[in-house]
């Protein structure tokens, strides 16, 4: 009875696998109308992944902590300048972000 109870996770996975598979047998076109949202979610999660993999792999580290560092001693020194260093930085961003999807909304036009 122990090992029923210690290895009930496999019975519960074998189980569901099974009754899934008879499922599908049954109806196929109904389980793949079912399924093809899903998998349609998971090729786009995948594709935004790769989108993120790609941007982290382009971060400067060293220039993002060398930042922290600048921004820790300007909240020591006097925390009204710290406000005004991010402002800076906002500022910044956003207009990177603006030359960013400038760039990439041409790219995109021209692929559909």
């Amino acid at each position: 009875m122990r090992y029923v109870f210690r290895n009930l996770h496999v019975f519960v996975f074998a189980f569901v696998f099974v009754f899934l598979a008879l499922v599908v047998a049954h109806k196929p076109q109904e389980a793949v109308r079912y399924v093809q949202p899903w998998v349609e979610d998971a090729v786009e999660l995948q594709d935004l992944a790769n989108a993120v993999y790609r941007e982290v792999a382009q971060t400067d580290w060293k220039g993002a902590s060398d930042e922290a560092l600048t921004l820790f001693v300007a909240a020591v020194r006097m925390p009204s300048l710290l406000f005004e260093r991010l402002a800076e930085k906002v500022e910044g961003v956003e207009k990177d972000m603006q030359r960013r999807s400038a760039v990439e909304t041409p790219e995109a036009t021209n692929q559909v």
